[in-house]
């Protein structure tokens, strides 16, 4: 599982009241992805939505949006902003030159940016649609980013402060630090880990295999076909799991159940309400 890799783009997420705003709308496009195996993006406060559709090219248009005290820096700054992309090695990573904004409002030192003048200090923010070629493979990595995907192949989100809504994906996993996981109609397999947030998931997918989630303050709801289901393993500290197949009823702090399907269910929360339902 990708982690997180953007702490030391920490200094554009902290979230002040600003007197001034200024954007300017954005596109761009990677035309060959015949070499790309991995997309992967990472991305500081906003909303992305990525959709899997019939396309030989990675579409990006949206806005970018800078906020600060001063009028002036922030028309500054919001020229220098650019999409920055690398393709390496099959993955094609895509952002924001961070980096460059952080040491232009700042020194070079990571904590410097905090001692710069109160003028400097901008939030910086995106509001971005893609489209790939469908199947693709994708990474996302997010701070205050809310994250929207479809009709990829797997994906791989990494957040912290955002909630993750995927659909038609194969396989899904997810980590996520203050923010709900939604997830609808995945194919093969499921692997999520939250901190204060809820989880919901549903296939009616004859496909899925395994379905893995832990979490330490967030409710969690399964709905899977009955036929599907395993072995079902859940635990709870303050919480009960309810299980519900062909609408009967089972309630247990912490419940283990064999069924004939060969879809393992395995859930863990501290605090935090269990429903798995099959239908």
């Amino acid at each position: 599982m990708k982690k997180l890799i953007l702490f030391f783009f920490l200094s554009f997420a902290f979230n002040f009241v600003f007197a001034h705003s200024v954007e300017k709308k954005v596109s761009f496009s990677f035309k060959d992805t015949s070499k790309i195996k991995l997309l992967s993006l990472d991305f500081v406060n906003g909303t992305i939505n990525v959709k899997g559709c019939k396309t030989n090219s990675v579409n990006i248009s949206g806005k970018i949006k800078v906020r600060g005290d001063d009028q002036s820096v922030c028309e500054e700054v919001l020229k220098k902003v650019k999409i920055k992309t690398d393709l390496s090695g099959g993955e094609l990573n895509i952002s924001l030159n961070y980096k460059e904004l952080r040491d232009y409002l700042g020194d070079s030192g990571f904590f410097s940016w905090f001692c710069a003048k109160r003028t400097k200090k901008v939030n910086l923010s995106v509001e971005l649609e893609l489209t790939v070629p469908e199947g693709f493979n994708m990474e996302f990595s997010g701070v205050n980013v809310d994250i929207s995907v479809s009709n990829l192949n797997r994906v791989d989100i990494s957040t912290v402060n955002g909630d993750v809504n995927v659909e038609d994906a194969e396989k899904v996993e997810c980590e996520s630090v203050n923010g709900d996981i939604k997830l609808n109609r995945v194919v093969y397999s499921v692997k999520c880990s939250v901190v204060n947030g809820d989880f919901s998931f549903k296939t009616r997918s004859k496909k899925i295999s395994s379905i893995s989630f832990d979490s330490v303050n967030g409710d969690a709801k399964i709905s899977v076909p009955a036929s599907v289901i395993g072995d079902v393993e859940t635990s709870s500290v303050s919480s009960k799991t309810t299980l519900i197949l062909n609408g009967e009823k089972r309630k247990e702090r912490d419940l283990k159940y064999k069924g004939e399907g060969k879809c393992d269910i395995d859930i863990s929360t501290v605090n935090g309400d269990i429903v798995i339902e099959g239908f």
